[in-house]
């Protein structure tokens, strides 16, 4: 099987309005430094996994000035929504080019599915049975290709500041 390249970004927290900062951090300066040190490394990876809070309000002129960073990569990025995103909103905004908003991904010998946990209003995230069930159904369909799964909530608690906004009904969560 050959080797499978990704980069992964999250919380990027991007803000509608240029120099606005949060905790104390600017988003654009600080999304462009973790780019440029991607770039700087063994670039172009195979895609960009792009896994929530992409930005600060889920605004429409946030996602707008995302938009040309993520389709700048020049690879496939593949765009989660997080509990500061709003899920309707990111596709529209976002969707087109070389940025995708699906929930499975066939890359080489892998199957990579993108769980969307949010839930509007809150900080944490939630599957729910169905979700479960549909993720089970998709894992025993083919049990050869390893599979990894990405989400923007913490499925167990992690000792961090993370816990915050864990995953309910994820293992050690209570919710």
């Amino acid at each position: 099987m050959a080797a499978l390249r990704l980069v992964q970004i999250s919380d990027c927290h991007l803000t509608a309005r240029v120099g606005e900062r949060v905790l104390d951090v600017d988003p654009l300066a600080t999304l462009g430094r973790v780019v440029a040190h991607a770039r700087a490394g063994d670039w172009p990876p195979d895609a960009v996994l792009a896994t929530g809070d992409l930005v600060a309000d889920g605004s429409l002129e946030a996602y707008r000035r995302l938009r040309p960073i993520l389709v700048g990569l020049e690879v496939p990025v593949f765009a989660l929504p997080g509990n500061h995103d709003d899920p309707a909103a990111m596709p529209r905004s976002l969707a087109g080019g070389t940025i995708r908003a699906e929930p499975l991904w066939p890359a080489g010998g892998w199957r990579i599915l993108f769980l969307d946990t949010t839930i509007p209003g809150q900080n944490h995230g939630h599957l729910g049975p169905e979700r479960l069930g549909a993720l089970d159904r998709t894992l025993a369909r083919q049990t050869t290709k390893p599979v990894l799964i990405c989400l923007h909530h913490n499925p167990i608690q992690m000792g961090s500041g993370a816990d915050y906004c864990p995953l309910a009904d994820g293992a050690g969560c209570s919710g």
